[in-house]
C-alpha cells in the first residue's frame, strides 16, 4: 500500500473491553499507519494466542532474538514516554524497549511494507502490540512528531544525514538521537556537529568479526564543533573500555592510511595527522 493511502489499525482491546475469541473489527486511523494484510482468521489467532508473551512447554517465556548491535542501541536510549524506531525492520529493538521498560510506547516505521508486516506480527507475538504504532514512512516524513527519542540503526551515514536534513523540526532539546550506521560514520558525525548536535556518548562494540559504534546525540548549538580528526574518532569514544577503544582507533587509522596510499585527500591527511598525534599522547 503506497504512503498516503487510506490505512487502518487492527483494533485489539484488552482489560475492560476484551473482545470475544474470534471477533475483530477495523477502525479508521492515521492515513499512514499500517495494518495487517489478512482481515480474517490470522487476526483472530493473533487476538487469542499472540497478543501476550508466548510460553512454550515448561513455562519459560520466549527469548527475543535481538542482536548485540541493537542491544547497544537500546542501552543509549534514555527512559522515555515514546520512542521512534525509523527503519524498524523486524521490530525487535522496539519490542525490547517496551518489554525492558525503557520506552512506554514506540512508533515503528519503515519505507517498505514487508518489514512493517513483520514488525507488527512480532509485536503481537511478544505481547506489545497495543503499545506500538506502525507507519510506512520515508524517513520521518510521515510519522507523528510526538516522541522523545529517535532511533535509526543499520543504515548508511549518508542515508541518516538525508533523513535528518529533511526534518529541521528535530533540532530541539525535546529530542535525543540514537544512531547506528553501517558506513560513512565520519560523514554523519560531521553533519551532527556542524548542525548543532553534540555527541555525548558513542559506544564501541564488537558483533562477530565487525566493530560498530552507536552514537547518542543531544541538541546543543553552543557546543564546540568536532575537529577533522574528531569526525573519525570523537572524544566521546574514549569512554569505552581501553581495549575496545584501541581496537577501534587502530581500525580507523588503518582505513585512513589505506585510503591515502591510493589517493590524495587533504581532509583525511589532516585527520590522520591529528589522530596519530593523539595516539602518541595517550
Amino acid at each position: 500500500m503506497a504512503p498516503g493511502g487510506e490505512m487502518f489499525r487492527y483494533s485489539q482491546h484488552f482489560g475492560e473491553n476484551v473482545l470475544p475469541h474470534g471477533s475483530h473489527k477495523w477502525l479508521p486511523y492515521s492515513k499512514n499507519e499500517v495494518r495487517l494484510k489478512s482481515p480474517n482468521t490470522n487476526l483472530s489467532r493473533l487476538v487469542r494466542n499472540e497478543a501476550f508473551p508466548i510460553f512454550p512447554k515448561g513455562g519459560v517465556p520466549m527469548k527475543l532474538p535481538i542482536s548485540p548491535r541493537l542491544l547497544a542501541c537500546a542501552d543509549l536510549v534514555p527512559p522515555c514516554r515514546r520512542a521512534a524506531d525509523v527503519g524498524c525492520d523486524h521490530g525487535y529493538l522496539a519490542i525490547h524497549l517496551i518489554r525492558s521498560g525503557i520506552a512506554g510506547q514506540v512508533i515503528a516505521s519503515d519505507i517498505n511494507e514487508a518489514p512493517l508486516q513483520s514488525a507488527l506480527h512480532n509485536a503481537a507475538r511478544y505481547g506489545v502490540r497495543e503499545k506500538m504504532s506502525f507507519y510506512r514512512s520515508d524517513g520521518v516524513r510521515q510519522i507523528p512528531h510526538d516522541f522523545d527519542c529517535l532511533i535509526c540503526a543499520g543504515m548508511g551515514g549518508d542515508t541518516m544525514v538525508s533523513i535528518l536534513s529533511a526534518a529541521p523540526w528535530l533540532r530541539s532539546e525535546q529530542y535525543t538521537l540514537v544512531l547506528q550506521c553501517q558506513s560513512k560514520t565520519p560523514l554523519l558525525r560531521r553533519y551532527l556537529s556542524d548542525t548543532g548536535w553534540v555527541i555525548d556518548r558513542e559506544t564501541i562494540l564488537r558483533d562477530g568479526k565487525f566493530l560498530y559504534t552507536v552514537i547518542r546525540a543531544l541538541w546543543n548549538p553552543a557546543a564546540p564543533r568536532l575537529t577533522v580528526g574528531g569526525r573519525y574518532l570523537p572524544p566521546a569514544a574514549r569512554d569505552n573500555p581501553p581495549e575496545l577503544y584501541a581496537d577501534y582507533r587502530d581500525y580507523v587509522l588503518r582505513g585512513l592510511r589505506l585510503t591515502l596510499a591510493h589517493q590524495d585527500n587533504p581532509e583525511k591527511q589532516q585527520a590522520l595527522a591529528e589522530l596519530e598525534a593523539l595516539a602518541i599522547s595517550i
